[in-house]
C-alpha cells in the first residue's frame, strides 16, 4: 500500500471513528433523557399515592347549620374537563334497603332506571351473606355500584364486625367502596374527638382493600371562610373521597356550592350531596333549626340541576342526591329527580 493510499485509509478510519463516537454520544443523551422522563413519571405517580376512608350507618337525619350572619351554602369541588364532554358523569342516590327483604331488588331496578350509577346503602349489611351477594349481583346486572356503609357497625357490632365486612365484600365487583363516617365531626368543635377515630378506621380498612374509602361531611356554615376550609381539608388525611352535603331549600340561598367544594381537601376527590327531599320529612330537626315547616317543599328540577352544576364548577366529580327513601312515595318528585339526574350526567 502506497503512502497516499495509507494516508487515505487512515483518514477514512479516523472519519468513521469520529462518526461512531457521535452516534454513541447521541444514543447516550437520548437514553439519559428517557431515563429522566421515567424517573419524573415515577415521582409524579408516587405523589398521587394517598390514603382512603370508610362508613356504614342507619338512615340518618340530615344536619344543616342555621344561617350565620353571612350564610355560606355548600358546594362541591370537581374539575370540568374534556372528559366530561364525552363521558357520562356518575350520579347516585342514598337508599336504605336490606337485601332479602321485600322491595330491595325493586329499588335497585327503580334507581337504575332513573339513571343512577351509584347508590349509598345504609342497610346493606343487615341482610344475610347469601342475600347480600345476590343483591350485589343484581346491582351489577343493572350497572350500579354500591357504597357499603360501615358506620353503624362501628357503633353496634364493633370494629371487628366492620373489618370482617370489608374482608367479605371488598373484592366484590359491585362494591364501589366503603363509608366510614357520616356527618362526624360536624364542625371544628368536635373535630379533635372525631378525626382520630376516623383516621384509625381509615387506615385499618385500607389495610384490607384497595377500594376507595369515603367520609361524609356537613356543609358546615361559617362567616369565616378560612375556618370552613380548615375544617373540610382536615378530612384529606382520613379519606379517599369527601362527600359534602347541603340541604338549603327553601330556607337558605341555594348558591355558593362551587366555593364550598373548593374549600374541600385539594388532594382528595370531592363529591357533592344535593337535596332532593322536603324538610317536612324531618320535622324535629327542622324545628330545632328554626325552620318554618309551613314553608317546607321539595326542590324543583331546576334547583336540583343548579345545585349540581355549581358543585361541578367547584370541582365535584360525582353528584349524589339525598334521598330515595324520602321521596319514593311521591311520583311527581321522582319524575323531577329523574329529569335532573339525566341532565347532570351530561354536565
Amino acid at each position: 500500500m502506497g503512502i497516499m493510499s495509507n494516508f487515505r485509509f487512515r483518514s477514512v478510519w479516523i472519519g468513521l471513528s469520529a462518526l461512531f463516537l457521535v452516534v454513541v454520544s447521541v444514543l447516550i443523551v437520548q437514553l439519559g433523557h428517557q431515563g429522566s422522563r421515567v424517573i419524573s413519571k415515577t415521582a409524579m405517580t408516587n405523589s398521587y399515592q394517598t390514603p382512603k376512608p370508610v362508613t356504614a350507618s342507619a338512615t340518618p337525619t340530615p344536619q344543616v347549620r342555621p344561617p350565620s350572619a353571612s350564610p355560606v351554602v355548600l358546594g362541591s369541588s370537581t374539575r370540568i374537563n374534556a372528559a366530561a364532554a364525552t363521558h357520562s358523569r356518575d350520579v347516585g342516590i342514598f337508599i336504605s334497603n336490606v337485601p332479602g327483604e321485600a322491595g330491595s331488588l325493586e329499588t335497585i331496578g327503580a334507581i337504575a332506571d332513573m339513571g343512577c350509577t351509584i347508590a349509598y346503602n345504609y342497610s346493606l349489611l343487615d341482610g344475610s351473606p347469601d342475600a347480600i351477594r345476590s343483591y350485589l349481583s343484581y346491582a351489577a346486572a343493572h350497572n350500579l355500584k354500591i357504597i357499603v356503609s360501615l358506620d353503624n357497625l362501628y357503633g353496634s357490632g364493633g370494629e371487628a364486625t366492620a373489618l370482617q365486612a370489608v374482608r367479605d365484600y371488598g373484592n366484590n365487583p359491585a362494591v364501589w367502596g366503603f363509608g366510614i363516617s357520616d356527618e362526624k365531626p360536624e364542625g371544628p368543635a368536635d373535630s379533635p374527638e372525631w378525626l382520630p377515630i376516623i383516621s384509625d378506621r381509615y387506615h385499618k380498612v385500607k389495610q384490607l382493600t384497595a377500594k376507595p374509602v369515603m367520609s361524609i361531611a356537613v356543609g358546615w356554615s361559617s362567616g369565616n371562610d378560612g375556618q370552613r376550609a380548615t375544617f373540610l381539608r382536615s378530612f384529606g388525611l382520613v379519606s379517599d373521597v369527601l362527600a359534602i352535603d347541603s340541604y338549603p331549600i327553601p330556607y337558605l340561598p341555594a348558591t355558593g356550592f362551587d366555593q364550598l367544594l373548593r374549600d374541600g381537601p385539594l388532594n382528595r376527590e370531592r363529591w357533592f350531596i344535593a337535596q332532593a327531599f322536603s324538610w317536612s320529612a324531618y320535622p324535629d330537626t327542622a324545628n330545632g333549626l328554626g325552620y318554618d315547616l309551613g314553608r317546607a317543599r321539595y326542590p324543583t328540577t331546576d334547583e336540583m340541576i343548579s345545585m349540581a352544576r355549581q358543585a361541578i364548577a367547584g370541582g365535584a366529580t360525582t353528584i349524589m342526591y339525598y334521598s330515595y327513601f324520602d321521596i319514593s312515595a311521591n311520583a311527581d318528585q321522582l319524575a323531577r329527580l329523574r329529569t335532573a339526574i339525566n341532565a347532570v350526567k351530561g354536565l
